[in-house]
């Protein structure tokens, strides 16, 4: 696919209690990619969401406007809102803080787009790594 194709990508904000909900409803695990919570937060913004604030805290869905495919970058298991304060674990707020590189998920709802999404992405956080 062209790049020019994938330039329309935007960050999507969704309602939490709303469209969001069905828009990532049944995506899963399908990539991730590395880099700091600090600098995620940097190159996109604020998160459209803190996920379910126990397994994710950080959630960003994106939607591509031609194919309607869902895609989401979310933590997963990191902090000590999944771990308790007792364990090593960061706060969800100190994470966000870091600068140690972390593995972040990228889910959508199958395997078609992922890849490409996933090179979009990482065009995105070029300086930010």
């Amino acid at each position: 696919m062209s790049e020019n194709f994938w330039a329309g990508f935007e960050k999507r904000a969704y309602d939490v209690a709303g469209e969001r909900s069905s828009a990532v409803a049944g995506t899963s695990l399908q990539d991730t990619i590395v880099i700091s919570p600090r600098k995620l937060l940097s190159a996109l913004g604020a998160p459209h969401s803190q996920g379910d604030n126990y397994k994710t805290t950080i959630d960003y869905t994106f939607q591509h406007p031609k194919t309607g495919k869902v895609f989401n970058i979310y933590d997963w298991k990191a902090t000590s809102a999944y771990h308790g304060e007792e364990g090593d674990a960061p706060s969800p707020q100190n994470y966000r803080k870091s600068d140690e590189p972390d593995r972040f998920s990228i889910g959508a709802h199958g395997p078609s787009g992922v890849k490409e999404f996933k090179a979009w992405l990482s065009k995105r956080l070029v300086g930010e790594k």
